[in-house]
């Protein structure tokens, strides 16, 4: 923290920092949708998260939206175990919570295990219209 300028921090500093800074992202990726917004882009990258004393790789998915002006946003993230269909069905349930509607396509560069079948496509069709 020295090279960044900061000094010392204690323990109780970086734990109020850290809660603030939760309230913030959980503020964000709550946010209502309040565009039309017809295109999904759903990547992810892989961490090693520790978890008591092991280290897991995680998925991080990030769900980006573009509006038909090309205005390109944030909408969501999720730390994931698995990329199980009931991963797929939380996360769209939770962008459609925040407003999301009409999405006309959804773009994965395969993460969705089931892009071969019929539930991403399905999902993209039925789970945001109206």
């Amino acid at each position: 923290m020295t090279a960044l300028g900061a000094g010392e921090i204690s323990a109780s500093s970086v734990s109020r920092i850290t809660k603030e800074l939760d309230e913030k992202v959980e503020e964000f990726l709550s946010k209502p949708i309040e565009y039309e917004i017809p295109y999904l882009l759903i990547d992810a990258t892989y961490f090693k998260i520790r978890d008591g004393l092991h280290y897991e790789n995680k998925a991080l998915f990030v769900v980006a939206g573009i509006r038909d002006d090309g205005y390109r946003e944030i909408l969501g993230t999720r730390l994931a175990d698995s990329e199980d269909s009931l991963f797929w069905e939380d996360l769209f349930d939770d962008l459609k919570e925040t407003g999301l509607r009409d999405v006309k396509l959804i773009v994965s560069d395969g993460h969705c295990p089931h892009s071969r079948h019929s539930h991403c496509k399905r999902s993209g069709k039925d789970c945001f219209q109206g």
